[in-house]
């Protein structure tokens, strides 16, 4: 599932997600797990650290996220492919914030509070992964939050919308900073046709892995705390 770009229209309707600057990754556990990148690359065997994952969620899960270097700031997204083309993950972090099947179970159908509420109680906190942060706000408040920590912007999503796979969708919207449309939207754009391939808003957490060795999510987030989130 895509987001189209624009402004979403203000009001309890909406749930905000800080959008993580990365690529784009599905993760099946099944026996295993496999990672397939926006485009349909396997990239399982340059993610090594992501292997522990399996062990945390039943088979038959598919995990929606981003794959983020650092602290999934703009700036850190040109050090995903490197760190990828060496085969050492470290450094690299999932950022996961949709759960479309679970246990063998098709859940695209639910709405996204709902998904939500079942992707909170998996509490996936790892050395190499995460649960994104939903947070209950105003746009335009969360995106200022953003600007000033760096942050590429925000996905709004809509509370009741289902998961509609491979389609780009309106009830997901993406607005992006000021300051990335400036500094690395010409720059991303150059590369690209050059390579060949809920809560208060002062509390808004970054990507990173260090807490997490610890036992605490990102931002200092607890599994009680994230649940309140999901669930209002």
């Amino acid at each position: 599932m895509l987001a189209t770009s624009g402004t979403p229209t203000p009001g309890p309707a909406w749930v905000i997600e800080p959008k993580a600057d990365g690529w784009r990754c599905m993760v099946t556990i099944d026996n295993g797990f496999k990672v397939r990148t926006r485009s349909g690359r396997i990239v399982t065997d340059k993610l090594p650290d992501l292997a522990a994952l399996a062990h945390q969620v039943p088979d038959g899960t598919v995990l929606d996220g981003e794959l983020v270097a650092g602290r999934g700031r703009a700036e850190d997204f040109y050090r995903v492919a490197p760190t990828m083309a060496r085969r050492q993950s470290h450094g690299l972090v999932l950022a996961i914030f949709d759960v479309p099947f679970l246990a063998g179970h098709d859940i695209t159908t639910l709405r996204y509070r709902e998904r939500r509420r079942l992707l909170v109680d998996l509490d996936l906190r790892g050395p190499a992964w995460c649960t994104l942060p939903s947070i209950e706000a105003d746009t335009s408040e969360v995106l200022t939050v953003c600007e000033r920590l760096g942050i590429e912007g925000v996905v709004a999503k809509r509370a009741d919308s289902r998961y509609t796979p491979g389609k780009r969708s309106r009830s997901w919207v993406k607005v992006k900073c000021p300051s990335w449309k400036e500094q690395h939207a010409p720059l991303r754009h150059e590369r690209e046709h050059r390579s060949p391939v809920g809560s208060n808003v002062a509390d808004l957490p970054l990507i990173d892995p260090t807490p997490v060795r610890g036992g605490s999510p990102p931002g200092g987030s607890t599994p009680s705390r994230r649940r309140q989130r999901a669930t209002r």
